[in-house]
């Protein structure tokens, strides 16, 4: 959706300004610069979330011997008294230790360096310092998210740190806390989370729905300890973006019983932020694998608290010609149809049926009734062969799987009943195809040069009925 003129994208963060949404994110070079690729922080503005102009580059990487000359980290700004504050991470070529330093703006477009900056590191009393670690170890202390206590009068930053402590190191990953009465002097206090989970609790970010706190962060599979794993079954276990729930965005963070929002097995997406547009909150992310910003989804509580990840119907705004022209017509194995419902099974090969018209970015919806033994779902021609977003029955699935190949590029758990009609959407965005089922995000999946395709009807197993196609282009 969004990506530099001369870049990649990293991890980003939001500031709302009178007349336009700001995004501020690390600028990945294609090769590393010295040890890192993070060398810069860019910026663009936004009116409707979607569309983006690039403002330029607000901060390179500090001269030789400062805090932050060897890269730059993710960030976070806010405004208060008139004034626009960002706090983001620095890293040296002296040591191997993680800093913050604070930028100011008068305009949301020229930020100063602050002349006392680093402002925070991390303190011994909590936190795991160079001391603890070997010289090889960069120590923990990065990412800051800031939040305002308006009752109190005072910011907070939410930090990506390591708790001091003789437990394994993958469990005493934390979100370290400080705080500031002035934006200019801050002060490191205890830890606000302690899951004892995993080693690093990347990009925390808050949300606030139906009276309730969801603190967002991210990790990795290789980033889980023993007992992360021990506590959760093995198909809940994933790449990319987690959650914590409280009361209160200062303690007593619980980890719920399924704590990803957006995840997979494989690469999925990563460094999740929460932000509003008009009257929709919104969860945006990069990848997978593509250092671009993906679409974003709307984030909602369900019955139970748990957070999920939605179609976004913004994205409807966007619809461009009709996909579904001429009529489908089957392709490979076994089809029928029977009133406006075509079912299509395998017969000694997997079913496809499509129509012919092209596309790249497109949107496309159906409804599936699978049989007890069926992987169905849709997709996008591709090549010789068909992407497509499916259930499988045997297996409780959602995936994204190539046929007539059979490679699964990305799966999920996914309770699937058989006869029960689903609700079926893919997203097609790029080289990045999203599998919706019954409008909630499964998974989505990265492929590589993907070239415009034509939609496609797919069953690998069993039989399946599909009805209510719709597919169009998106103009993004």
């Amino acid at each position: 959706m969004y990506r530099p003129r001369d870049f990649g994208m990293g991890d980003f963060w939001f500031l709302e300004g009178p007349d336009a949404l700001h995004i501020y994110y690390l600028e990945f070079a294609d090769e590393p610069v010295g040890e890192f690729r993070e060398v810069g922080i860019g910026h663009a503005t936004s009116t409707d979330g979607v569309h983006w102009t690039e403002q330029g580059r607000i901060l390179s990487r500090g001269q030789p011997g400062a805090f932050d000359d060897a890269a730059l980290f993710t960030g976070s700004a806010i405004t208060v008294g008139g004034r626009h504050y960002m706090l983001y991470t620095g890293l040296t070529s002296n040591d191997r230790v993680q800093r913050t330093g604070l930028l100011i703006s008068e305009d949301m477009y020229t930020w100063r360096r602050h002349e006392a900056n680093p402002v925070l590191e991390p303190d011994p009393r909590w936190y795991e310092t160079a001391a603890d670690v070997g010289p090889d170890t960069w120590v923990a202390w990065r990412d800051p998210y800031l939040w305002r206590s308006e009752a109190e009068g005072v910011c907070y930053a939410l930090i990506t740190a390591t708790e001091r402590g003789d437990a394994p190191r993958h469990e005493r990953g934390c979100i370290g806390l400080a705080r500031s009465e002035d934006m200019l002097h801050w002060e490191a206090c205890p830890p606000v989370a302690t899951p004892g989970l995993y080693h690093d609790h990347e990009v925390p970010d808050l949300a606030h729905i139906n009276d309730r706190w969801y603190l967002l962060h991210s990790t990795r599979l290789w980033r889980y300890s023993e007992e992360a794993r021990a506590r959760k079954p093995a198909r809940w276990c994933r790449n990319g973006t987690h959650y914590l729930i409280s009361d209160d965005p200062l303690g007593n963070w619980e980890v719920p019983p399924v704590d990803v929002v957006a995840g997979s097995m494989t690469d999925s997406h990563y460094a999740a932020r929460a932000q509003r547009i008009g009257d929709d909150l919104l969860l945006y992310s990069w990848g997978p694998v593509r250092r671009e910003l993906a679409l974003p989804m709307k984030l909602e509580a369900a019955h139970d608290g748990s957070l999920c990840a939605l179609y976004w119907s913004g994205l409807d705004a966007f619809r461009g010609d009709s996909l579904c022209e001429p009529e489908f017509h089957g392709l490979a194995g076994a089809w029928q149809q029977a009133g406006g419902v075509l079912i299509g099974a395998v017969d000694g090969e997997e079913a496809i049926a499509g129509c012919e018209r092209v596309a790249r970015d497109l949107c496309f919806t159906a409804t599936v009734v699978p049989d007890s033994e069926a992987r169905a779902g849709i997709g996008v021609e591709h090549d010789l062969e068909t992407i497509a977003g499916m259930v499988d029955l045997q297996t409780q699935e959602a995936l994204i799987g190539a046929l007539p190949s059979g490679e699964i590029l990305a799966s999920v758990p996914w309770d699937v009943s058989p006869v029960i009609p689903i609700s079926i959407r893919i997203v097609a965005d790029g080289e990045v195809i999203s599998l919706y089922i019954d409008e909630q995000f499964a998974v989505s999946a990265w492929v590589e040069e993907r070239k415009p395709g034509a939609i496609r009807l797919a069953v690998a197993e069993g039989s399946a009925e599909f009805s209510g196609m719709e597919a169009y282009e998106l103009n993004l």
